[in-house]
């Protein structure tokens, strides 16, 4: 993932101009690396990730929880992290198990990127 931070002095109506204060804009791009990996460098990743598997083009793993309001609170850091880093998973919510499956893969590439095990890296962080 690359990050990109740009910033510039502005004018502000309330504060007045530039010379009296700097005020400072950071604008965080966020880009995906999309470069396609073989099965082989797949399956070298899989081997750093926790019980993620390769299956149908893309990265899946599941979680169970006892109560439903632990599988709520894991679903809102798995959106904020799918936020954060632009990068938008496949979910299945299983309510009557408390199951929450996720379903990684860049779509655009029909391919797992290194996007892709990014994202996985991060949410195995959360668990």
């Amino acid at each position: 993932m690359l990050i990109f931070l740009h910033y510039h002095d502005n004018y502000s109506p309330l504060l007045g101009s530039a010379k009296d204060l700097k005020t400072l804009f950071y604008i965080v791009y966020v880009m995906e690396d999309k470069t396609r990996l073989t099965k082989e460098e797949i399956q070298k990743e899989l081997e750093n990730l926790s019980n993620w598997i390769y299956r149908n083009n893309s990265l899946e793993m599941q979680w169970q929880f006892f109560k439903f309001s632990d599988l709520i609170d894991f679903l809102k850091k798995v959106i904020t992290t799918m936020d954060k880093q632009n990068h938008h998973s496949d979910l299945i919510l299983d309510t009557k198990n408390k199951i929450i499956k996720v379903s990684v893969t860049t779509h655009s590439e029909n391919a797992v990127t290194k996007a892709d095990v990014e994202f996985a890296k991060a949410l195995d962080k959360l668990s």
